[in-house]
Order: C-alpha cells, then sequence, then structure tokens
C-alpha cells in the first residue's frame, strides 16, 4: 500500500472550489502544494503543482501543471511535467494530460497522454508520441514517434504501435542516418535490438528497402549500428549513379535481405532477382554494394557489371 503527504505552500482553502457540486467534505483544495507517495518507508513520488484538488471519498488527486519525479523499481529516477495531472490510489497510477515531458536517464518522451503504474513499472503514452533515447558511448540516438506506446523502463523496453516512423541519428556526419518505418516497432535496448512487424520500410542514402518483417542490430559492445535484416517480399530500389551524367535506377527482390553498414552491403537469399536497366540476374545469393554498380552472384545464371557510358 503506498502513503502520501502533502505539503503546502500557499493559503488552504476548502471552498475555494466547487467541481462538479462537491461540498468541502468531499474535496480538498491546495494552492501551491507538493504530493508525495511512500511505500514500505521508501519515496515512490514527488510531485509540485499549482494547484491541486484531493477527492476525500475516492482519494483520488488531480494537478494542474505538476512538475517531479518518481522511482521505478530499481530506484532509477524518473522526471516528468505535464499541463494536468491524476494520481488514481486504487491501481496506483499516476496520470499526465497535455504536454507531457517525461525524462529517464538517456531517453525523452513527449505525447499528450501518459499513464505510470507503480506497482507494475509499466508506461502507456498516447497522442502523437515522440521517443529519444542516446547512447552515452557514441552519441548515436533513436528517434521514434507513434500514436500509442508501451514501456517498461525498467526492462529497457518500449513497444510502439500504429503507423510508426523513426530514424537513426548518427553523432558522426560521414555516418549516414537510417531511416525506418512500419505498423509496430518494438525497441528492446537490452538485446541492443529494433523488431519491426508490418510495411516495413528502411531507407539509407539512395537505397529504399520494404518488407513484411525487419529486425535492427545494434553493436553488443558500443551499440552503434551494425547491421540490420528484412524478411519477406523484400524488395530494394536504388538510385544508382554511373556517372555524372548517369542515373539508373536498379531494382531488387528477395525472401530475405542482410544490410552490412560498415561494409555498405546488401545481401539477397531466397529466390533473389536483380533488375538493371535491360539486366535481369537471378542466382541463389546476391550480394549489392550501395552506390556500385558490381553485383556478385553465386550459383547463378548470369553474372554481369554495368557498363560506364560517356556523357
Amino acid at each position: 500500500m503506498y502513503s502520501s503527504k502533502v505539503s503546502i505552500d500557499d493559503d488552504f482553502n476548502q471552498s475555494k472550489r466547487d467541481l462538479k457540486n462537491k461540498t468541502p467534505e468531499q474535496e480538498s483544495y491546495f494552492k501551491i502544494a507538493s504530493l508525495y507517495l511512500f511505500k514500505n518507508d521508501q519515496d515512490q513520488l514527488y510531485l509540485a503543482s499549482d494547484e491541486l484538488m484531493i477527492d476525500n471519498i475516492s482519494k483520488r488527486s488531480s494537478f494542474v501543471k505538476p512538475k517531479g519525479f518518481f522511482y521505478t523499481k530499481d530506484r532509477d529516477q524518473v522526471f516528468y511535467e505535464s499541463l494536468r495531472g491524476l494520481y488514481r490510489p486504487d491501481d496506483s497510477a499516476v496520470v499526465f494530460q497535455e504536454e507531457v515531458d517525461i525524462k529517464a536517464g538517456a531517453s525523452f518522451l513527449k505525447s499528450q497522454l501518459a499513464t505510470y503504474l507503480l506497482n507494475k513499472d509499466f508506461f502507456v503514452s498516447e497522442g502523437n508520441v515522440q521517443t529519444e533515447t542516446k547512447d552515452l558511448k557514441t552519441g548515436d540516438k533513436i528517434l521514434i514517434n507513434a500514436p500509442l506506446v508501451h514501456a517498461w523502463p525498467k526492462s529497457k523496453r518500449s513497444d510502439y504501435e500504429g503507423g510508426v516512423k523513426g530514424q537513426i541519428r548518427r553523432k558522426r556526419p560521414y555516418e549516414p542516418d537510417v531511416f525506418f518505418a512500419s505498423n509496430s516497432i518494438y525497441l528492446d535496448m537490452n538485446l541492443n535490438q529494433i523488431r519491426l512487424e508490418g510495411d516495413v520500410d528502411i531507407k539509407r542514402q539512395d537505397v529504399v528497402a520494404t518488407s513484411r518483417r525487419g529486425e535492427i542490430y545494434l553493436d553488443n559492445q558500443s551499440k552503434r549500428l551494425k547491421y540490420y535484416t528484412l524478411f519477406d517480399d523484400v524488395k530494394v530500389i536504388e538510385k544508382l549513379k554511373i556517372n555524372e551524367n548517369q542515373l539508373i535506377e536498379r531494382k531488387a527482390f528477395g525472401e530475405k535481405l542482410e544490410g552490412i553498414i560498415s561494409e555498405d552491403k546488401l545481401i539477397l537469399t531466397g529466390s533473389p532477382k536483380v533488375l538493371q536497366e535491360d539486366d535481369v540476374v537471378k542466382g541463389n545469393k546476391i550480394t549489392l554494394r550501395e552506390n556500385n554498380e558490381v553485383i556478385e552472384v553465386e550459383d547463378a545464371s548470369s553474372n554481369f557489371t554495368v557498363k560506364k557510358k560517356g556523357p
């Protein structure tokens, strides 16, 4: 069970507000007040607000401009701020509404509605949710936008639903950013993995790849972007620059694609096929190099290199 304490920084006035015809016995009103929640003699939540209303029957509390922090089960601090808020003692939930800002370690979240269950270390956020996770070693950032997000701060996991878009923003200017989108995205920083489900789209420089499912991997040691894999109905479109005066479109198809970031390499398997100008290449395994006309084919019916043409 949680216990609470209210600190009053201004005049106490029970009769100043009369929401929904409640009597002073039913509701208490505080101006410029702080709320503290405790469990087993440990502080769990601190909240400062411009206004604090406590329903003396349900024991629910509502706030105007709440700002403060709470602790996860591992005693990590999570800072928050919003325009309005609510505490529900029946399920130990803290609800933040309108212009919600939440910071947990190197992760940030913005939304219009966020609910945190203190007993379960569980978040749900709605309404144009924007998150940012920064790797302190490399400076790379994972930016994701979604209508709905479920998050478990202790487990360092987040599930994004409903037309999700994201970006891996590289710290070093010579390392291209990676853009991705799908119906659902599952981020697990313990596994250093981003899993994508449904209408997957990945873009890096002049390469766009689509599929039904996908995974983006981060290096286990440095958490730098390592490679990505796409599954089921894979399609790749690349704008290939042959010379200053010639730009062609290369298309590739297969059931699986592995993108090796460090080598600018794309490996297609599962009945792969490449269409390049008037040529069609098929094989058991096809390797493409980004912005390079060479195609490597294993067990292929043909092998070729695009001929550079003069101006």
